[in-house]
């Protein structure tokens, strides 16, 4: 968080609560399963973080570990579909649909809830497929080359439209592992980009329809990075 004092600007961490005078009047801007957005005002009490602590700060490793198809559909049974139930939700049309883009019987767009809709330089939308039974790029073969090409057209033609930016402007992946498993293609700002797509973590889209073209079962034999 900071602190504005005229043009100078502090970093500082809440510590405490100081006043919930305010909490009753807050305003939930919308619920979708386990995510809800609320506006309100909190009265804080915080403490200043110098510079030169920040490197006391612990830090955590990541680990890198190679998936194979069969450790994923493993994954995927234990897990099942309750996780992801907020963006079933706005495929079948019961929940945030004032947030869609576009929608026809074969995907959906949608802006990420990060995104703000506002500032094109950190524009990122999501087209993601009607199809439930597409849970990631693992259960994707040639007979979705032409769905794959179909979100790509609908995704640049509303961005375009709607934000003013072309193809030569956005990149286009998919994230694995993603955050949730229903198959869905980013599309980002390439101003904003080293934020989301460090190289073992996003799949380009036309990458993967090259390699989809060269073996159908091209993801279920190879072996993905997976940080979980």
């Amino acid at each position: 968080m900071e602190l504005i004092e005229g043009n100078i600007k502090h970093k500082f961490i809440p510590t405490q609560v100081v006043s919930f005078d305010n909490i009753n009047k807050s305003c939930r801007i919308f619920k979708n399963d386990v995510f809800s957005k609320f506006e309100t005002t909190l009265l804080v009490k915080g403490e200043y973080i110098l510079c030169e602590d920040i490197s006391k700060l612990k830090t955590y490793s990541k680990r890198i570990t190679k998936e194979s198809y069969q450790e994923y559909c493993e994954y995927i049974r234990k897990r099942g579909p309750s996780k992801d139930q907020w963006i079933y939700n706005i495929i079948r049309g019961t929940d945030e649909q004032d947030k869609v883009l576009y929608r026809n019987s074969l995907c959906v767009v949608i802006p990420t809830y990060t995104w703000d809709t506002k500032n094109v330089d950190k524009l990122h939308m999501l087209v993601t497929p009607t199809d439930t039974s597409l849970r990631s790029i693992r259960d994707l073969n040639v007979s979705h080359i032409n769905l794959l090409k179909h979100m790509k057209i609908i995704g640049l033609v509303c961005i375009e439209e709607n934000y003013g930016l072309e193809e030569c402007n956005l990149k286009m992946f998919f994230h694995y592992d993603p955050s949730t498993y229903h198959l869905h293609i980013h599309f980002i700002n390439v101003n904003y980009i080293e934020c989301f797509s460090s190289i073992e973590y996003s799949h380009d889209l036309d990458l993967v329809i090259f390699n989809l073209g060269i073996d159908t079962d091209y993801y279920k034999k190879v072996l993905l990075n997976t940080r979980r």
